[in-house]
């Protein structure tokens, strides 16, 4: 059965009180799936958001696991899922990074650097817009 569903919610509108208007970096890799890819697309979507790291899953409906003897378990979506504009839910991100093989032999986590890395400069940049526009 080949079922598709349309994710049609409209954007979120934040609550009026204490709502984080900061910079926004959301991580993600290739086992970012189901409710967290719903969540990072909501975050890009609207723009709310720079998204750092690997290209997600693409898997948000229904996960069914496998075990396949000799060989591991996979992981296979019973439903489709689709973004608010039709395209499907795999997200790429806005700043690309992978792993390198020398990064993990050195016990680095690249993606977070390079996360953290774009979170201080987009609070340099609100810091300075915000200092800019002062008289």
């Amino acid at each position: 059965m080949n079922q598709q569903v349309r994710l049609t919610h409209p954007p979120v509108s934040p609550a009026k009180e204490k709502v984080y208007a900061g910079p926004l970096v959301v991580v993600t890799d290739c086992g970012t799936c189901s409710a967290a890819e719903d969540f990072v697309a909501a975050i890009q979507e609207n723009k709310r958001g720079i998204v750092v790291g690997e290209k997600t899953a693409g898997s948000t409906g229904q996960p069914l696991f496998y075990k396949i003897p000799d060989v591991g378990i996979v992981r296979i979506s019973a439903v489709r899922c689709l973004k608010m504009d039709g395209s499907p839910i795999q997200i790429i991100p806005d700043v690309k990074v992978s792993p390198s093989i020398a990064g993990l032999q050195s016990g680095r986590d690249e993606i977070l650097e390079k996360a953290l890395e774009t979170a201080h400069q987009m609070v340099a940049i609100s810091n300075h817009m915000r200092g800019a526009g002062k008289p």
